[in-house]
C-alpha cells in the first residue's frame, strides 16, 4: 500500500560555495554473463548541507547503485565505477584508500538499508551492535558507548529503550527494527544520511512514522538526507527537491512543489498518473506506464524511455537529450540549484500532464514506425497473392 500524495514541502536551500556532496558524470558498470550492465550512466548532481533530496524511479533505474557507488560499497569484482567524480565535503571519495573510506562511513556519511532484518546481526544484541559502531570509530569507553546507544535509541522513539538494548533483532517488529537501523546510522552524528527504500515492506501507518522520524531527526541533528524510493508519495511531503531517474540517468529534477505541479518529462508524468493524489478527490483513474525498462546491456541509441513514450518524436529515437530547461537549450550545469530541468526533446505541457497523454492527434514516433512497418508488411503480403 502506498501513501496518498501530499505536496506540502519546505523551500529548496540556496546553493553555497561548497556543496556537501557533489557527483559529476558518475558511471557504474557490472560484469555479467549477458555482457556489461551499464547501471549508472553519467549521473551528476549536488546536495547542499541540511538539504532533503529525493531520488525516485522504478526498480533497476540505478538509484541504489548510485548510493552504493558514493559509499564505495559496490559488489566486487562485478561492480565498478568506470568514470566520474564523487566529492564529499571537499574530499574525493573515489581517491581515498580503503582505511580512510571505512573511517568516513558512519562517522561522516551513514546509510539506512532497505531490509533491517538482513542488515542486523541476528545473533548479537541491539546494544552490542550499536556500541560496536561507536567503539570502532572512536576511542570512547564501553560505558560511554552504551550511554550513547541508549540516547540514540531514545532519539528515534524506541519504547523502553534501556531494556531493549539487551534484545535480539528477531524480538523487534519490522518498524522497530527500522528505528534501530536509523539509530545505528545516526549514532556518530553524520553530516549525510542516505536512506535507501527505508519503508519497503512496512505497512502504510508504519511508513508514515518512519518518514516522519527521518525528517525529525534530520532537523534536530542538522544532517542532510538523500531519500531513495520508487514511490513519489513517499517523498512528496518530506523532501525539498526531487530527482527522477530512468535507465541509470537523471531525466528530470526540480523543487518538490514544482515537480508535482508542472512535470515535464513523460516518465515523470507516467509516475504521477500511476499513484493516487489527495487533491483530486480520488476520482482520477490510475494509468500504468506501458512496457518495460530497457535492457541495460544494450541501451538504445536515443532516449532510453522513447520505446515506452507517447510523446516520442523521431529525434528521440536517434539522440539522447541532456538536462535542460524545458523548451530551451539552457544546460543544467549553468543554472542555479533547484532550477527545473528535464532531459526531453518533446516535454509535456501542463495540460498534457494533467490529462496524462499528449495533445490530440499526436502519434508517437514508435507507434508511427510500427504502423509504417505494418503497412509495408501488408503491401508485401498483398503482392505475393
Amino acid at each position: 500500500m502506498t501513501r496518498m500524495i501530499d505536496t506540502t514541502t519546505s523551500a529548496v536551500p540556496s546553493a553555497g560555495d561548497t556543496p556537501l556532496l557533489k557527483v559529476c558524470d558518475l558511471r557504474v558498470e557490472f560484469s555479467s554473463s549477458s555482457g556489461r550492465v551499464h547501471a549508472v550512466n553519467g549521473v551528476s548532481f549536488e546536495l547542499q548541507p541540511h538539504e532533503l533530496l529525493g531520488i525516485v524511479g522504478e526498480s533497476g533505474c540505478g538509484k541504489s547503485v548510485t548510493s552504493l557507488a558514493i559509499l564505495r560499497l559496490l559488489a566486487k569484482p562485478a561492480g565498478r565505477v568506470v568514470g566520474g567524480q564523487v566529492e564529499f565535503d571537499g574530499t574525493d571519495l573515489l581517491g581515498l584508500d580503503d582505511d580512510d573510506m571505512r573511517d568516513l562511513r558512519g562517522r561522516q556519511v551513514a546509510m539506512i538499508f532497505q531490509d533491517p532484518m538482513t542488515s542486523l546481526n541476528p545473533v548479537t544484541t541491539i546494544g552490542e551492535q550499536l556500541t560496536e559502531v561507536v567503539r570502532s570509530h572512536t576511542k570512547m569507553s564501553r560505558q560511554a558507548a552504551e550511554k550513547r546507544a541508549l540516547e540514540t535509541l531514545e532519539l528515534v522513539g524506541l519504547p523502553n529503550a534501556k531494556a531493549r538494548l539487551k534484545d535480539f533483532p528477531h524480538q523487534f517488529s519490522g518498524g522497530m527494527r527500522q528505528r534501530v537501523m536509523i539509530a545505528m546510522a545516526l549514532i556518530l552524528g553524520p553530516k549525510l544520511l542516505i536512506a535507501d527504500e527505508p519503508t519497503t515492506a512496512l505497512d502504510v501507518t508504519i511508513q508514515a512514522q518512519i518518514l516522519d522520524l527521518i525528517a525529525r531527526v534530520a532537523r534536530e541533528t542538522g544532517a542532510a538526507v538523500m531519500l531513495i524510493t520508487h514511490d513519489l508519495g513517499v517523498v512528496a511531503g518530506m523532501t525539498q527537491r526531487i530527482q527522477v531517474m530512468y535507465a541509470g540517468q537523471i531525466v528530470e529534477t526540480a523543487a518538490t512543489d514544482e515537480l508535482f505541479a508542472h512535470p515535464r518529462h513523460p516518465y515523470t508524468v507516467g509516475l504521477l498518473r500511476s499513484i493516487p493524489r489527495l487533491d483530486d478527490g480520488g476520482s482520477r483513474e490510475l494509468i500504468p506506464i506501458d512496457g518495460l525498462p530497457p535492457d541495460l546491456t544494450r541501451l538504445p541509441p536515443g532516449c532510453p524511455f522513447a520505446p515506452r513514450c507517447a510523446w516520442a518524436i523521431e529525434r528521440c529515437l536517434a539522440e539522447n537529450p541532456s538536462l535542460t530547461v524545458p523548451g530551451t537549450a539552457q544546460a543544467a550545469a549553468d543554472l542555479p540549484l533547484g532550477t527545473h530541468v528535464a532531459a526531453c526533446w518533446n516535454p509535456a505541457t501542463d495540460e498534457e500532464a494533467r490529462a496524462g497523454m499528449p495533445a490530440s492527434g499526436h502519434i508517437s514516433a514508435v507507434s508511427a514506425a510500427a504502423q509504417t512497418r505494418a503497412a509495408q508488411a501488408a503491401v508485401a503480403l498483398g503482392g505475393q497473392e
